[in-house]
């Protein structure tokens, strides 16, 4: 599972998702310290998104988003796991370019399902 799919279950704390991906950026910077500022964003927005999983979870959106979040993490790891090969690829710049491409991807299609779920709402009502 993923760290936010984690924390909307309440099986880790807040530290421990940021604890994680703080890990996670320092495997990265020490395998290309070019990489400190993009790692650096990165976890700035994890941080973000763990708040934002620790509310959710208090509240009874999160059983909603939960299934979601397991959905979007099986999608980005086949996706990714399709694109760049084998488990064994080294982080090159290609593989990081492909990753971030996918990843800019699936958040644009969330943006427009939320844009449609929006507009659909947003229909007048018809008089009856």
């Amino acid at each position: 599972m993923s760290i936010l799919t984690d924390l909307l279950a309440k099986k880790i704390t807040f530290g421990q998702a940021v604890a994680e991906g703080a890990q996670w950026v320092q495997q990265l910077v020490a395998h290309d310290p070019t990489l400190t500022s993009a790692a650096g964003a990165a976890l700035a927005d994890l941080k973000q998104a763990a708040s934002n999983a620790v509310d959710l979870a208090d509240k009874a959106l999160g059983a909603v988003i939960a299934p979601a979040t397991v959905a979007v993490e099986a999608a980005a790891a086949a996706a990714i796991a399709r694109a760049v090969g084998p488990a064994a690829v080294a982080l090159t710049p290609a593989v990081d370019s492909a990753i971030e491409t996918i990843a800019a991807a699936l958040k644009a299609e969330i943006d427009a399902a939320a844009l449609a779920a929006k507009a659909q709402l947003a229909k007048p009502l018809s008089p009856g």
